[in-house]
């Protein structure tokens, strides 16, 4: 059976002074069902296909990518067979600057990326979570598909980060949507086609 690892997103700010503005403008909603966003039933939709992990990343409020290896080092304890690596907005960040940093003792049979921010811009940090644009070519030596998936009116991360992305990998297949902002629906089929290419 294969094994999935999903990485969720995040949120990265250059100082706590930042953090706690952004914080006091977030809403907070204890009505609003997030389970039946898509990313919630992926072990649901995969069925027994796949042994799913999601772990939950240390503080993705103000994330930092230390505290990010170090859990995903825990993960990877429990991968003992081909896996799937998916990385949603910043997890797909940080995917790329693991796998390309890492020698990993692991066949990775598919690298999923949806919506990746790659670019630090002066609206959008990645501090430590930036990988080194220098070693990213590497991850075509260390995986057999590659998958990016971005939608052109995406208000988070800017579709320009994956036409970026696909130069430094030509060999990952860009799959462009228009009207999917960053993936936020109930519903992305899409997605699971790509799991089963």
């Amino acid at each position: 059976m294969k094994q999935l690892i999903f990485i969720h997103g995040g949120e990265v700010f250059k100082s706590k002074e930042e953090f706690l503005k952004t914080l006091r403008k977030w809403e907070y909603n204890p009505y609003k069902d997030i389970s039946k966003k898509w990313n919630k039933r992926i072990a649901e939709e995969l069925g027994e296909s796949f042994d799913v992990f999601t772990p939950t990343m240390p503080c993705k409020q103000n994330a930092d990518y230390q505290a990010w290896e170090i859990w995903f080092e825990k993960v990877l304890e429990y991968i003992n067979s081909e896996v799937v690596f998916v990385g949603y907005s910043l997890g797909g960040t940080f995917l790329l600057k693991f796998i390309s940093e890492n020698n990993l003792n692991l066949q990775i049979d598919k690298l999923v990326l949806l919506a990746p921010a790659v670019l630090s811009t002066k609206e959008q940090s990645l501090e430590n979570f930036e990988p080194n644009k220098n070693l990213i070519n590497s991850i075509e030596g260390k995986v057999k598909q590659i998958h990016i998936l971005h939608s052109k009116d995406d208000p988070v991360v800017p579709f320009s980060d994956s036409i970026f992305l696909q130069k430094l990998l030509p060999n990952a297949k860009l799959h462009i949507f228009n009207d999917k902002k960053h993936f936020f629906d109930e519903r992305f089929d899409e997605f699971f086609e790509v799991l089963k290419i």
